[in-house]
């Protein structure tokens, strides 16, 4: 595993370690973390959906090296708890959030900080071609506009970094590299910050061996960088808290529905104090909010980095992208008309930007694994696997697994269930050429001219299956199509030089680029 990750980055890019087990060893193996480790990795994508979805479900939870990462700063977090009756209760009390319901409140919360964002690279832009570069970084962009959106979706309160950084870009001196590349200084923000280094001690507790981690993380906590930084997060969340009870106690005494509120403290804050509902805790809440901004803002600011490289390598994308959202959105150069919820949640209307989003997410590998337990014994394509046993499920079996492992999948068929069998190649097929980027993968054609959206055209799980998926699912895709439909609509993303187009990758708790970069021009600078 050493020799791989030195060769290639981390042991889960392609050609690494996994690919390499995956072609020599088969799908199911073990492998050795530790001297009492038991961890066995499954990459077999209808074995793998078949355990989260059917009988053997119940037989699996979350994992303790999992649960035991989380225990410095997140410990009543739904990610840091068993599948429990506390668990149970979170879950109940967040789940509204993602509702058609609040979605729909929420849209032109996501759609401010997406015009926003545009609004910066427009300015940018400009700076760009007086200073005669070449294209400029973006990862920082989308770090502050996802900030920005997750607090106040998820807090009620915006962090204003993009529109901070707006008014400060007059002032700002841009650095320049050797490729041209521009680099824009822009104010810093403590609540990003805190986040980045919170999420760096999740990412080093969860590789070290149980006795390590528990220790680190105890120290860990006495540490004062580490309560700086902690306690910059929970009075953040602490004073949206308390506006957000302030605001129900007040709709209350109007005689209004405080179940109308916008974001998820206001709708845990009006949750309280109604008799046969549940509630939570002050640390709590707190710890659910935690985890929200964790989850919410790293990964969608990271899946928006990886989607500008596949779109700047895929200008023929771009283009199809453009010309669909035009005929169903309306033309931003005629009127800039606000993207609604409406706009970008029906597959009928925009089949190419739901094909974009989904292959970007198996593609992009944001959340390179997920890991369960087992609670008991149970069979795994013929093997037995006791009870206690730690389960890996690696997304790049998502891009490996396709036609060439068509033999060596096949070969486990007398030993699936009968669900499976009836679930798996008969519902769906292996992709041609899963390596590539390729949103079309997920289009048929209908004979007239139009294709539509088949999200069961083959295996993509990037939010996990089962109970234990990620919650916020339904966010997060609404968060990345009004992203790429505003970004798309706006601009056309040209070449970048080639030193900076690579698509080598660092994994944390998430898999980052090395290089994010963009070279946005109006589309009426584009050649057709």
């Amino acid at each position: 595993m050493a020799a791989a990750a030195k060769e290639h980055g981390t042991i889960y890019e392609l050609g690494s370690f996994f690919e390499q087990s995956m072609r020599e060893l088969g799908p199911v193996f073990q492998i050795f973390i530790g001297p009492f480790s038991k961890t066995i990795v499954i990459t077999d994508p209808q074995e793998v959906e078949d355990l989260h979805l059917r009988e053997r479900s119940k037989f699996i939870d979350a994992s303790d090296v999992l649960i035991r990462g989380f225990q410095s700063t997140i410990p009543l977090g739904q990610v840091a708890m068993k599948t429990n009756d506390v668990w149970r209760r979170h879950r109940r009390i967040t789940a509204p959030i993602v509702s058609s319901k609040y979605l729909n409140q929420l849209a032109p919360v996501i759609d401010h900080n997406t015009r926003l964002l545009v609004e910066y690279w427009e300015k940018k832009i400009e700076v760009v071609k007086r200073e005669g570069g070449t294209c400029f970084a973006c990862a920082s962009d989308f770090q502050n506009s996802a900030l920005d959106m997750i607090s106040q979706i998820i807090a009620g309160r915006s962090l204003q970094a993009i529109p901070n950084a707006i008014a400060h870009l007059s002032k700002a001196e841009p650095t320049r590299d050797t490729h041209g590349a521009l680099s824009f200084p822009i104010p810093r923000v403590a609540l990003l910050d805190a986040t980045h280094y919170l999420f760096r001690c999740i990412g080093d507790a969860v590789t070290l061996p149980p006795v390590l981690s528990t220790v680190y993380q105890k120290v860990l906590s006495w540490t004062p960088r580490f309560r700086l930084h902690y306690g910059v997060i929970c009075d953040h969340i602490d004073s949206c808290l308390a506006d957000c009870r302030k605001d129900v106690q007040q709709a209350r005494a109007l005689g209004e529905d405080p179940d109308l509120a916008e974001s998820m403290l206001g709708m845990i804050a009006a949750r309280e104090g109604t008799p046969g509902r549940d509630e939570m805790s002050d640390r709590e809440i707190r710890d659910e909010i935690l985890t929200s901004f964790f989850a919410g803002h790293d990964t969608s600011s990271l899946s928006m980095q990886w989607c500008m490289k596949f779109l700047t390598d895929s200008p023929h994308i771009q283009k199809a992208l453009h010309s669909e959202l035009v005929a169903a959105i309306g033309d931003p150069s005629i009127e800039r008309k606000p993207l609604t919820f409406a706009d970008v949640s029906s597959p009928e209307k925009t089949p190419y930007l739901e094909a974009i989003v989904i292959e970007l997410l198996r593609c992009a590998r944001v959340a390179e694994g997920t890991s369960k337990q087992t609670t008991a014994d149970i069979t795994l394509l013929g093997y037995h696997i006791p009870a206690n046993t730690d389960l890996i499920f690696p997304m790049t079996a998502n891009q490996v697994n396709d036609e060439s492992m068509t033999k060596v999948l096949r070969s486990f068929d007398n030993v699936r269930s009968a669900a499976s069998k009836e679930q798996g190649p008969n519902a769906r097929r292996l992709w041609k050429n899963g390596k590539e980027f390729d949103p079309e993968r997920w289009l048929v054609d209908n004979g007239d001219g139009t294709k539509r959206f088949n999200p069961r055209a083959g295996f993509a799980n990037p939010f996990g299956q089962g109970v234990r998926a990620c919650a916020g699912k339904q966010l997060a895709l609404l968060e990345l199509k009004m992203y790429i439909a505003a970004l798309n609509l706006a601009f056309f993303l040209d070449k970048i030089p080639e030193e900076l187009s690579s698509y080598a990758a660092q994994i944390n708790v998430t898999r980052s680029p090395i290089y994010a970069y963009v070279n946005p021009k109006p589309w009426k600078e584009v050649q057709a």
